[in-house]
C-alpha cells in the first residue's frame, strides 16, 4: 500500500452559523485552515469570496486563511494538536501490527446550521480489508455495550464520538445527529482514498472490497448485489469508485505505474491533492445538503407550535439551502461530476430536498394560518377598545348634559343604556365565536 487515508465526517447541528463561528475561533485548540487545503475554489465560489489574505509573523509571507466577514457562509478550522485526543483505535481488537494514526482533525461549519468534525485517519500497510473492518468499529462503536464498554479501553483513549463531544464548544448548544436505526447510533460518513501497489483483481474480488469500503461492511457480512443505494464507477485504467449512503471509496491499482505515461503522471501528480481538496469538499456538499434537509424537514414538523416569526426564519433557512447550497453540477470535469451525481443519487437528496420543498408550502400555509389569527386577535381586541371608548365618550357627554336640570339624571340613562348595549354586544360576539368553533 503506496497511500492510503479515510476523512470521517460527523455532522453536528448548531443553528447559528455565527455564535458557532464566534465559539470555536475563541477555543485556543483551533486554527483557521489554509484555503489551499479546504476547498477547490471553482467548486465554491461563494465561499471563496469571503476570504482574506493576512500575512504570517513568522514566515513573512502571504497564505489563505478562512476570513469571517459579514455575510460567510463557510467556515474551516484545524485542530492544533490533534495528537492529543488519544482517540481509541481499535489495534488490540483486530490485531492490527500497524495502528491506524489521527493526522488531522478539522470542523467545518455552513451557514445552513450544519456543521462536520471531521478525523483524517492514514494507514501504514494495511489492506483494503483491513482498512473497511478498521473503518467499520471505529465509526460504530459508542462505549454502551458488548465490547466496546469504555471500562475496557486502554488508559487515556476513548471513542470517536466521545472524543467529538468533548470538542464542542461548552458555550455553544450543539448536537450530533442520530440515525434511524434500531440502536440509534450516531451518523459517521466515510471517504477512503487509496493507492494500492498491487496487480487488478478479479473484478468479483474487486467488487467486494469496494462495497466492502463504500460501506463500511466488516469481513464477515455477506456483500450482496449492487442496489439502487451502492454504485461503482470505473473513472480509468486501475481508477475504481464505489459508494453508498454510508460513505465513498476511491482504490487506485497501481500495478502498472510508468511516469512517462500519461496515466501515471495523472495518478501521482494531480490525482492525490484532488482528492484532498476537490473530491473532499465535493463529497462535504452533498452531506452539507442531506443533512440540512433532514434537519429543515424535523423542524417544520415542530413548527405547529411555533411563533409565526419562527416560522418565517425558518422559511429563510429553506430558502437559503435552496439558493445557495443545492447544486446539481458542481464541475465541467467529467470525473468529478459523474461521482458527485452518482452520489446524489445514492443519498437520495433529489428526494429530501423535495420533501424540504413540499413541506415548504404546508409551512406557507402556516404562516399564513398563524398570521390570520394573529390579525383576528388584534381585531377583536381593537373592537373591545372601540366599545370602551365609546362608552367613555358617551358618559362624557352625560356628563355635560347633567349641567341642566332635569326630572332623572341623563347620565343614569346614558350609562345604563351604554353597560346594556355593551353586554349585549359581548353575548353576541361569545355565541358567534362558539358557534364558529
Amino acid at each position: 500500500m503506496s497511500y492510503s487515508k479515510t476523512v470521517y465526517f460527523i455532522p453536528v447541528w448548531f443553528d447559528d452559523f455565527q455564535k458557532c463561528t464566534d465559539a470555536v475561533s475563541g477555543m485556543d485548540i483551533w486554527m483557521p485552515t489554509k484555503n489551499t487545503k479546504v476547498w477547490a475554489k471553482y467548486l465554491y465560489h461563494y465561499a471563496a469570496n469571503v476570504t482574506k489574505q493576512v500575512k504570517s509573523s513568522e514566515e513573512k509571507e502571504r497564505t489563505d486563511v478562512m476570513g469571517q466577514r459579514d455575510g460567510a457562509i463557510f467556515a474551516s478550522y484545524t485542530l492544533k494538536n490533534p495528537e492529543e485526543l488519544k482517540v481509541y483505535m481499535f489495534a488490540d481488537k483486530l490485531s492490527l501490527t500497524n495502528v491506524p494514526t489521527l493526522r488531522e482533525v478539522r470542523f467545518s461549519a455552513f451557514a445552513t446550521g450544519v456543521g462536520f468534525f471531521e478525523f483524517w485517519v492514514e494507514y501504514q500497510n494495511m489492506t483494503p480489508e483491513e482498512i473497511a473492518e478498521f473503518a467499520y468499529h471505529f465509526k460504530k462503536a459508542k462505549g454502551g455495550a458488548g465490547v466496546y464498554k469504555k471500562e475496557n479501553l486502554p488508559e487515556g483513549e476513548d471513542f470517536l464520538y466521545n472524543v467529538t463531544k468533548s470538542l464542542l464548544p461548552k458555550n455553544l448548544p450543539a448536537k450530533l445527529f442520530f440515525s434511524w436505526t434500531a440502536d440509534l447510533k450516531y451518523e459517521c460518513n466515510c471517504f477512503h482514498f487509496l493507492h494500492v501497489d498491487d496487480i487488478l483483481p478479479e473484478p468479483e474480488e474487486r467488487k467486494n472490497t469496494l462495497f466492502r469500503l463504500g460501506r463500511s461492511y466488516r469481513s464477515n457480512m455477506p456483500v450482496a448485489e449492487e442496489s439502487e443505494y451502492d454504485m461503482i464507477y470505473e473513472a480509468g485504467t486501475g481508477d475504481y469508485w464505489s459508494g453508498s449512503p454510508e460513505g465513498l471509496a476511491n482504490i487506485v491499482y497501481d500495478y502498472a505505474h510508468d511516469p512517462s505515461t500519461d496515466t501515471g503522471y495523472y495518478l501521482h501528480k494531480l490525482k492525490l491533492p484532488s482528492l484532498e481538496t476537490t473530491y473532499y469538499f465535493m463529497y462535504l456538499l452533498l452531506l452539507n445538503q442531506k443533512y440540512s434537509a433532514v434537519q429543515y424537514i424535523n423542524m417544520v414538523a415542530l413548527s405547529l407550535e411555533r411563533s409565526a416569526d419562527d416560522v418565517e426564519q425558518l422559511n429563510k433557512r429553506i430558502v437559503r439551502l435552496k439558493n445557495m447550497f443545492a447544486f446539481n453540477v458542481v464541475s465541467d470535469d467529467s470525473i468529478v461530476q459523474n461521482v458527485y451525481s452518482k452520489m446524489y443519487k445514492i443519498m437520495e437528496i433529489k428526494s429530501l430536498l423535495e420533501d424540504v420543498i413540499e413541506n415548504e408550502n404546508q409551512l406557507d400555509y402556516l404562516q399564513n394560518s398563524k398570521q390570520v389569527k394573529a390579525d383576528l386577535v388584534s381585531n377583536k381586541y381593537l373592537f373591545g377598545l372601540s366599545i370602551l371608548t365609546l362608552f367613555s365618550a358617551a358618559v362624557d357627554l352625560a356628563g355635560y348634559i347633567d349641567r341642566y336640570e332635569a326630572p332623572t339624571s341623563i347620565a343614569t340613562w346614558l350609562s345604563t343604556i351604554c353597560v346594556l348595549g355593551i353586554a349585549v354586544g359581548c353575548a353576541v360576539w361569545a355565541w358567534r365565536s362558539i358557534k364558529k368553533r
